[in-house]
């Protein structure tokens, strides 16, 4: 017998018999049982179709804060006032909204646009002002480029457009990776890869061109750095299993360029020198229990310039791992029972100066984690069940210095929670140098 999994639409087996077991034993968990303090939402909307992706934007709303858009299986963008959860506008697309992105101010209206990708082939380049009815305004609309959206990015201006605005970046399902004009949409570049794109981020140039470049991960087990400038494939490795997210850290072998990080369907998460040729060079790789849904980068986690890579699976046990981001090495691991499927990171809720996590599972709980030590400190649980397929954190709303955590999941409700400071131990067992 085997199970089938198709979170965030990616179809992907699991070991049945053992994940069924912990899943009996760990269900009460989730409900409270480990006596976390309790999360508080602050508002919730109800968007009445899974909500598929989920970002933060700069303030749209001229409150002083950034604001949240999210994209539905029912085929809508939302964009959500941060302050109060007020429907700032929304649109109607052509399908289910996999990917969203952020690409500045493309209108000349001074406030940011968004980038949308559909299930129906067409990425959406909509203004972040609305049409004055609650409506969303579309600027421009790239229709029928052959295949899903699975994702979207963005990088700066490129040479062939020198309009000095931001481009689009888009992973389709049927194996190409295209650059878009972020004036109108035109194709500026693209490129050929082996098998479906399922995520693609821009990281710092490895080539001294000052142009941002193209992180992709695929089907087919195959990880790519693609220049930004032209599409043409700097370098790739071969993994043994899809390659679910990637991402960027700051150098860590003294090569000048920053290094690629990516998570996988073969239980594995890799760091690849940013300036390898022709062929990935991998400087470490740490193995999981399972799929590695996310892995997000945590600044100066260790200390000034010494950062971190938490990581986020599908594991039963084991599901969150924090690795010192220079050899790969464990500095924690827990479980939060039932798979983490969505990963943000907060600014100090631990009085240590450093940055904490926060993690969405697929048991619909919200969970915030002590980034020193994996300590799981709050959660909320969810009132509908469904997997929370987006975090987003934001700056403080209520006043106390911590920041705030939206989250987006499977049962259609975004929510706001509010940040929790963690309560210090008993007087007799503070130590000083735990928290300065």
């Amino acid at each position: 017998m085997e199970l089938r999994s198709d979170s965030c639409g990616k179809g992907k087996s699991v070991k049945t018999f053992l994940r069924l077991f912990s899943f009996v034993i760990l269900v009460p968990l989730a409900q409270g049982a480990l006596g976390q303090l309790p999360g508080r939402e602050l508002w919730q909307v109800d968007t009445q179709d899974p909500v598929k992706s989920l970002i933060q934007i700069s303030d749209l709303t001229v409150d002083g804060l950034p604001d949240v858009v999210a994209g539905t299986e029912g085929n809508m963008v939302f964009v959500i006032e941060s302050s109060t959860g007020d429907e700032w506008w929304s649109y109607l697309t052509d399908g289910t909204v996999h990917s969203l992105a952020a690409i500045g101010d493309v209108d000349g209206l001074s406030q940011e646009d968004v980038l949308a990708g559909t299930a129906l082939n067409s990425v959406y380049c909509m203004s972040g002002e609305s049409d004055g009815y609650g409506g969303g305004v579309v600027i421009w609309k790239d229709p029928s480029l052959g295949a899903d959206i699975w994702s979207l990015s963005t990088i700066g201006d490129i040479p062939t457009s020198g309009d000095g605005l931001r481009e689009g970046i888009a992973g389709l399902g049927n194996g190409r990776v295209l650059c878009l004009s972020g004036a109108d949409g035109t194709e500026l570049w693209s490129a050929t890869v082996s098998n479906v794109v399922w995520t693609v981020a821009s990281c710092p140039s490895v080539n001294a061109d000052a142009i941002e470049e193209v992180i992709v991960g695929t089907g087919g087990n195959r990880l790519y750095l693609l220049d930004g400038a032209t599409g043409q494939e700097l370098w790739s490795l071969s993994t043994s299993g899809d390659v679910w997210t990637v991402g960027w850290l700051p150098d860590i072998n003294s090569d000048g360029a920053p290094e690629t990080i990516a998570g996988t369907a073969d239980d594995t998460v890799y760091c690849i020198s940013g300036k390898s040729v022709l062929t990935g060079t991998m400087l470490w790789s740490f193995p999981t229990e399972s799929d590695v849904w996310r892995v997000v980068p945590v600044p100066d986690r260790l200390g000034p310039g010494q950062h971190a890579v938490a990581v986020a699976t599908n594991g039963t046990l084991v599901d969150t791992h924090l690795l010192r981001a220079s050899t790969g090495t464990e500095i924690w691991s827990t479980g939060l029972a039932g798979g983490v499927h969505s990963l943000a990171t907060t600014a100090d809720a631990t009085r240590d100066r450093r940055g904490d996590l926060v993690c969405g599972t697929k048991l619909s709980t919200v969970d915030g984690l002590d980034g020193r030590d994996g300590g799981h400190f709050w959660r909320y649980p969810a009132q509908a069940v469904g997997t929370i397929n987006g975090l987003v954190a934001l700056p403080d709303l209520t006043g106390d210095g911590l920041d705030e955590v939206v989250a987006g999941s499977q049962s259609g409700i975004v929510s706001c929670l509010e940040g929790i400071l963690k309560p210090l131990p008993p007087a007799s067992t503070v130590q000083w140098d735990d928290y300065r």
